[in-house]
């Protein structure tokens, strides 16, 4: 997704969260039996420089978003939800400017999540703003191509992302990552009751 797929941004440049995508082979430990494929769409307002500096991201009156009741099921329907919850996390995470909300969704293996958090992390300590790179979801839906990794299930997710830019005090505006369409990634997901997690994200 976010070039997720996802673009982070560190020190000014941009980092594609880019795990090597792995090759196919033994299936899933675990194989639900429905089946779903989800499309959503969502505005994308221009980001407000009126906003609270609370979230100096966000659109006006935006809050962050819920936790689906759906995503709480072990079924297909169920890990489709919570990869679009993911992903509007990892857009709120570019709205608040906070880059560990992703900690309580993801195990600690996800290079991709941590390359996210660390690039993130560091546009805060440096005093920057990240503005800019948020998240439209175009598609979720369940990837049935089998991989080494062996997740319960695979959601191939597409998202359009705006630039992403960041400001300094004392400098004008960069922009650092470039806007994005239809950009597809594979969001692998592990059960563990009650609650899915992120194993990996991996540009498709």
């Amino acid at each position: 997704m976010l070039a997720v797929l996802l673009v982070a941004v560190a020190g000014g440049c941009s980092i594609s969260a880019q795990p090597r995508r792995t090759s196919s082979a033994p299936t899933s430990q675990h194989t639900p039996t429905s089946s779903v494929s989800t499309t959503t769409s969502e505005a994308a307002p221009t980001p407000s420089p009126t906003v609270s500096m609370r979230w100096p991201n966000a659109r006006p009156d935006e809050r962050p978003p819920h936790y689906p009741d759906a995503a709480l099921r072990h079924s297909l329907d169920g890990a489709v939800a919570f990869a679009g919850y993911f992903v509007k996390m990892l857009d709120w995470g570019y709205a608040a400017n906070e880059p560990n909300l992703l900690i309580p969704l993801v195990y600690e293996s996800c290079k991709a999540c941590t390359r996210y958090r660390a690039a993130l992390g560091r546009v805060v300590i440096n005093g920057q703003r990240l503005v800019g790179g948020r998240l439209t979801v175009r598609s979720a839906s369940v990837d049935r191509h089998r991989y080494r990794m062996k997740a319960d299930v695979v959601i191939d997710v597409s998202v359009d992302e705006e630039p992403v830019v960041v400001e300094t005090r004392l400098e004008a505006p960069r922009t650092v990552a470039p806007r994005l369409r239809s950009h597809h990634s594979l969001i692998f997901l592990d059960w563990q009751s009650p609650v899915w997690r992120v194993m990996e994200i991996v540009e498709r």
